[in-house]
């Protein structure tokens, strides 16, 4: 049995294409490597400066909501007082007449 010249010719070509691998590299210059350092240094400051920032307006927002409770708080502790004090004069009295009462 004889091989067709024509179909080991066809062969030949693509088992060259995969033995004969190319590879392309490219050489950065240091320019390149000082803008991609450049990008990498602004963009981890954008980050953190965002990160702060953020941080900033959940802090405030957590004192706002804090001095709010802080006061609630003290109006109600204000009413409470008072009604204590109108309750231990109404108890003053009562003794007071109780004493008097007595003598």
């Amino acid at each position: 049995m004889k091989e067709d010249p024509k179909n080991t010719e066809s062969i030949k070509p693509e088992a060259n294409l995969l033995l004969n691998k190319v590879y392309v590299t490219s050489e950065k210059t240091w320019k390149e490597y000082l803008g991609e350092s450049l990008l990498i240094i602004f963009s981890v400051l954008l980050a953190l400066f965002t990160t702060e920032y953020i941080n900033k307006l959940h802090e405030k927002e957590n004192t706002k909501t804090i001095l709010t409770s802080i006061a609630n708080e003290l109006r109600h502790n204000k009413i409470a007082i008072q009604e204590m004090q109108e309750y231990n004069l109404k108890i003053l009295a009562n003794i007071d007449s109780i004493l008097n009462n007595k003598s």
